[in-house]
């Protein structure tokens, strides 16, 4: 009796224990699939970033928070802010008709965070600091339609690398036109200062005029790209530049002295050499460089004339530091003198109808190792060539009966290298 009371109660205490058993190992695959749920869920939040977009309000998402800006809290001009495809970043989307106007951003809590700027195509004007301390912007576009920017619109965009511009400054006509004053440089001296170090790249589009002084010193800007509309580059434009190209479009009509002083460009390409392109009363490249009549500066390595109409005596005279130039266009002539004194110049081609070769037009081109002339030479004046030590290619694009029918001095060859005549050349 007692024996099976013993083991009814051995049982009964076994049974238990299976259950507590069973029991605990059903709540540990439940906190367990708990466990696994709250860590899937907060990996979709912390992720997810997509939003809804809503295609009445021209791709603003629904959730977009927005703020009036317009002058008048008419409603005209609306910015919205809503997150970017980056996690932890926002847009900033303005919208409207008109110029923008507040104090204080009303997103300024947001500000550090906003890393796309997008500017709608009927605003007018941007306030000053407008987008002051967006340190994650790196690209921004002003539209065409913008008349007027404030002062410091960009100021402490830290990492901006590229800016698209109406104009350069204030506005077409206003007196500050130095690309500074859209960082908070109100002269033309704190440029360098105030501008992004890591502003790498500036578009202009639609502009008429390129102010004085509009990118003074800017040696950290590495890319300037002119619009075709182009009409006047006034003085010291581009003092003290270094790019590697610079193209000045053949929309040009007037040009200012010094526009290029201290400008360090390893390839210039430009429409014409002188003040104005119709009835010029300066000819030379110095003027653009120097402002005077004599050229001491060493900073174009190729220059490339597109539609020269002349080649004075003074277009290229004792140009320094230039290895190679390249002159297109209509000219008829060189004038004797036109590139006296070249020492640096290596190459010259010249895609001009040139009859004649003037006076003493290439004397003293110490470093000239080639040359290439049109077919279209008839003339050569004594002493062309004179003291080129060490040009050995001419290169002549006509036949070898053109070259030989060329009225020249028998002494042409004197004082320069081996001078050898390559007929029937292509360029």
């Amino acid at each position: 009796m007692k024996k099976n009371k013993l083991l009814g109660m051995t049982l009964s205490i076994l049974l238990a224990f299976i259950l507590i058993l069973s029991s605990c190992n059903v709540v540990t695959d439940e906190g367990e699939n708990d466990i696994d749920q709250i860590i899937s869920n907060k990996d979709i939040e912390s992720t997810d970033t997509s939003t809804e977009y809503n295609e009445d309000e021209g791709g603003i998402p629904k959730d977009a928070i927005s703020y009036d800006i317009s002058k008048n809290l008419d409603g005209s001009v609306i910015a919205y802010l809503y997150k970017t495809s980056n996690a932890g970043t926002y847009t900033l989307n303005i919208q409207g008709n008109g110029k923008m106007f507040y104090g204080i951003a009303p997103w300024n809590d947001k500000i550090e965070m906003i890393k796309e700027l997008i500017i709608g195509d009927e605003i007018t004007e941007i306030n000053d600091n407008a987008f002051s301390g967006m340190i994650r912007l790196e690209e921004a576009c002003v539209p065409n339609t913008v008349t007027c920017i404030g002062l410091g619109a960009f100021s402490g965009c830290t990492v901006l690398k590229q800016l698209t511009l109406p104009f350069v400054g204030e506005s077409a006509s206003s007196n500050n036109t130095h690309i500074g004053y859209l960082f908070g440089a109100e002269s033309y001296k704190d440029n360098s200062t105030f501008l992004p170090k890591s502003l790498k790249k500036i578009i202009i589009e639609n502009a008429e005029t390129i102010g004085k002084y509009a990118f003074y010193n800017c040696k950290s800007i590495d890319e300037i790209v002119l619009p075709d509309t182009l009409k006047k580059i006034d003085s010291y434009a581009f003092y003290g530049i270094a790019v590697d190209s610079l193209t000045i479009p053949n929309s040009i009509n007037e040009m200012g002295a010094s526009m290029l002083k201290y400008a360090k460009i390893n390839t210039l390409t430009i429409p014409f050499i002188g003040d104005r392109k119709d009835n010029p009363t300066q000819t030379s490249i110095s003027y653009l460089i120097s402002g005077d009549s004599l050229n001491a500066g060493d900073g174009l390595k190729t220059i490339i004339v597109m539609h020269a109409q002349t080649i004075t005596s003074e277009t290229f005279y004792e140009l320094r530091g230039t290895k190679s130039i390249i002159v297109n266009g209509t000219a008829t002539q060189i004038e004797g003198l036109a590139f006296n004194g070249c020492k640096d110049l290596e190459s010259i081609t010249i895609n001009c109808p040139i009859q004649s070769l003037g006076q003493c037009a290439f004397q003293c081109c110490d470093s000239l190792k080639s040359i290439i002339l049109p077919s279209t030479v008839a003339k050569m004046n004594e002493r062309s060539f004179n003291i080129c030590p060490n040009l050995d290619y001419i290169y002549f694009c006509g036949t070898q009966n053109d070259w030989n029918s060329i009225t020249k001095p028998t002494n042409w060859k004197e004082n320069i290298g081996k001078g050898i005549v390559v007929c029937d050349y292509r360029v």
